[in-house]
């Protein structure tokens, strides 16, 4: 369905049957549901894979060995830390509030 707006552009509303893009890591076919990165079926990789391994595949291609596994966890733990003022904010309203009202509850 084709709609045209105020100041006379059209458009398509809609995604069906419009190609985005194609893309070297994603396979998509949805009338098949099928949804898979760099080859292995994502519900493979859901029930299989760990998060590290899964971003190793979409970063590398392809998933790593033991010893890549290893390094890149550590170097995502490396990068964990928070800095200690939010630390200290993040006590601070835990003492004083309960977690729904942090979450505005």
């Amino acid at each position: 369905m084709i709609e045209r707006y105020e100041h006379g552009r059209e458009a398509q509303s809609g995604l069906e049957d419009t190609v985005a893009t194609s893309s070297a890591i994603c396979y998509l076919d949805g009338d098949r549901g099928v949804l898979a990165y760099c080859g292995y079926d994502i519900h493979d990789l859901a029930r299989n894979a760990t998060f590290e391994e899964v971003c190793y595949l979409l970063w590398h291609g392809r998933l790593p060995n033991r010893a890549e596994l290893g390094d890149l966890q550590s170097q995502l733990a490396a990068a964990r830390p928070l800095p200690e003022p939010i630390l200290r904010l993040m006590q601070h309203a835990a003492r004083r509030r309960t977690a729904w009202t942090c979450c505005g509850r």
